[in-house]
C-alpha cells in the first residue's frame, strides 16, 4: 500500500540518475528544451499521443523530449507507445521507477500490449508497450502528435516507405537523431525544419538530431 505520504511527493525526474546515465547529453536536452521555447514549440493539448519505435529500453531520452515541449506542470492524459521486439514492459517499470522520484509504476498486461502508468509532475502518462515490429505495426496505427526515435535508422532503412509513413502520421511533431528525409520530402509533406546548433545535433546515437514541425495554415 503507497502512503498517503508517498502519493503526495511531487513526481519529478531524478535528474541525478539521469546525468549518470546520459553524461552531457543531459545538458544538450536542457538545450533543446530552451530552443523549443524560444521557437514557441509548444504542445497544449489535454490528450497527446507520442510514437516511439523501441531503443533496447531507453525510456529517458523520449521523456525528456516530453518534458521539453510539454508543460508537465499542466494536467494532460499522455500516451507513449512504445514498439519494440524485445521483452521490455517489467524492464521499462525498473527504468521509471529510477528515472522519476516517487514513482510507483502500475502494470497492467493484455493480450496485445502491456500498459505502465505512472504521473510525472501533474501529467497523467501511459507507456503502451507493444511486442511488434514496427515497421509493420506502423500500418495499423492511427495518427499521433508526435513521433520519436533513438538509434532506429538501421532498422527503417529496411522499409523505404516508412519515412513517409511517419511524415503522413504524424500530427505536431518529430524528433529523430537521423533525419527522417531530405529536405524537398520534408516541405511537400508539410513539414518544416527547426535550425538547430551544430551541439544540439550531437543528441542521440547518430548524432545528427533533428526536429521537424508541422505547418499550419
Amino acid at each position: 500500500m503507497i502512503s498517503l505520504f508517498n502519493f503526495l511527493k511531487k513526481k519529478e525526474l531524478n535528474l541525478k540518475e539521469i546525468k549518470k546515465e546520459l553524461g552531457k547529453e543531459f545538458i544538450l536536452y536542457k538545450r533543446l528544451k530552451r530552443k523549443l521555447n524560444q521557437e514557441n514549440i509548444k504542445l497544449n493539448k489535454k490528450n497527446i499521443s507520442i510514437f516511439n519505435p523501441g531503443s533496447e529500453a531507453d525510456i529517458i531520452s523520449p521523456l525528456l523530449v516530453l518534458d521539453a515541449c510539454v508543460d508537465l506542470k499542466e494536467e494532460h492524459n499522455i500516451l507513449l507507445c512504445f514498439v519494440d521486439l524485445k521483452d521490455l514492459d517489467i524492464v521499462i517499470r525498473e527504468r521509471i521507477k529510477k528515472t522519476i522520484l516517487n514513482s510507483s509504476p502500475k502494470l497492467n498486461i493484455k493480450e496485445n500490449y502491456t500498459d505502465i502508468r505512472f504521473k510525472l509532475k501533474n501529467s497523467d502518462i501511459t507507456i503502451r508497450y507493444i511486442k511488434k515490429d514496427a515497421l509493420r505495426f506502423i500500418d495499423k496505427m492511427d495518427c499521433f502528435d508526435i513521433y520519436f526515435e533513438r538509434a532506429f535508422d538501421i532498422i527503417r532503412s529496411d522499409d523505404k516507405e516508412y519515412p513517409q509513413k511517419i511524415l503522413k502520421k504524424t500530427n505536431h511533431i518529430i524528433f529523430s537523431d537521423k533525419p527522417i528525409a531530405n529536405d524537398t520530402i520534408i516541405r511537400k509533406s508539410g513539414f518544416k525544419k527547426i535550425k538547430l546548433s551544430k551541439n544540439l545535433k550531437n543528441i542521440g546515437f547518430y548524432k545528427e538530431f533533428s526536429v521537424l514541425t508541422r505547418i499550419t495554415t
